[in-house]
Formats: structure tokens, C-alpha cells, sequence
């Protein structure tokens, strides 16, 4: 199967698209992930590109994102299906993904302001690897799976948060009434436990 998931930033996102994956043994496919993962490229043209827009919480060009994740998706292990994160994020772009991807559901992320900027304060991220922390949950200061010192993400600032998800609001809620027509979309919050979240999602995708 084939699932976005859609979310404001820290919404939890890619711990749900992680849990997701390994439940259906398919790909998980971060935008955010590839994007960052282009800072470390050969070309410093794109390398300094790719950097200066993160730094801001600027918007990719659609071209771009476009190439990005089709390349992304041309992979063999996407075969058997995917867990888009963070694409889609404009009507836009839903239909160009529907030329490439037949998406099978949809998940919206739900979580308040306040929760957002809460996780905002405790996450940290290896530079090498990009691998994710959370502090309530993780108390060392390095990565476990490399060993390199955890960093805050240059971008990860309330200033640039909020731009963020006022950018989220604006532009992404129209492809939700898109595939709530569809009878795609399944909508979800999560401010509980993770597991407990993770099983209702699993009871609604029955």
C-alpha cells in the first residue's frame, strides 16, 4: 500500500511513518530527509542551495521537489509500497503525485501549537546521519547508531517553526478536502502515547 502522511511540523509525523513501515515492511520516503541529505552532495552549488533554504524555512520550487522524490521513487524497494512524509503539501503537487503514484490513503496528523513547540525544545538530531532524539526519551548527547555529538537542526528555532506551520495551514488544508472526497483520508491525534496512537491508526486503516 501506498500512504501519505500529513502533518504541521513536530506533529509526529515521522515517528508514526516509521511505525508504519516497519507494520507493512515498506520504504520510508521523508522529503525533509532527502532535502537534508542533499547538504552533504558533491556540488556546493546545490549543497549551499539546499542549506540556504532550510536555514529560512523557505519552500522548495515544485520542479525540484518533483525530481527529488520521483528519483526517490524509482528505488526498487518502493515496489511493494510507501510512506510518503512530507509530500504532498499543495494540490499542486497531489496531482502531479497522482501521474506517478496511486495513493491508497491518507493520514492527518493532528497536534496543538502548544505540543509542537514542547517537542520543538527536546528534539535533537545527528549530523551525520540524521537520525532523530528526543530527550524525555533518549539522556545521551551522541548518536546511538554512529556515535557522533547530537545537534539542534539549524532550522529547528520557534521563529522558524511558526512560519512553518502558518506555510502548513495556508497551503496543505486544500489537499485534505481533496482526499476527504476521495473517501481517503483518515484523520488522527496525537498528543497521547505513541503505541496507544499508533493502534487506533491501525484499527482505522482496518
Amino acid at each position: 500500500m501506498n500512504f501519505v502522511i500529513v502533518g504541521a511540523p513536530l506533529s509526529g509525523k515521522g515517528t508514526m511513518s516509521k511505525k508504519l513501515c516497519t507494520h507493512f515492511n515498506i520504504p520510508h520516503i521523508s522529503t525533509g530527509e532527502l532535502l537534508r541529505g542533499l547538504t552533504h552532495c558533491q556540488s556546493e552549488e546545490l549543497r549551499n542551495y539546499v542549506t540556504d533554504l532550510l536555514k529560512t524555512g523557505g519552500l522548495f520550487p515544485d520542479e525540484f521537489i518533483y525530481a527529488v522524490v520521483e528519483n526517490r521513487l524509482k528505488h526498487a524497494d518502493c515496489k511493494k509500497g510507501v510512506v510518503l512524509d512530507g509530500f504532498p503539501r499543495t494540490l499542486q503537487q497531489a496531482e502531479w503525485l497522482e501521474k506517478v503514484l496511486k495513493i491508497d490513503k491518507v493520514i492527518y496528523i493532528t497536534v496543538s501549537n502548544a505540543t509542537v513547540l514542547k517537542r520543538l525544545s527536546t528534539r535533537f538530531v545527528c549530523p551525520n546521519c540524521n537520525l532523530e532524539y528526543d530527550a524525555n526519551t533518549y539522556q545521551k548527547n551522541y548518536c546511538e547508531k554512529c556515535k557522533t555529538t547530537l545537534v539542534r537542526r539549524s532550522d529547528d528555532n520557534q521563529e522558524t517553526l511558526l512560519k512553518r506551520i502558518k506555510e502548513f495551514h495556508d497551503k496543505t488544508f486544500p489537499i485534505l478536502e481533496k482526499y476527504l472526497n476521495e473517501k481517503k483520508l483518515i484523520t488522527i491525534s496525537n498528543e497521547g502515547a505513541i503505541d496507544i496512537v499508533f493502534n487506533e491508526l491501525l484499527e482505522k486503516l482496518k
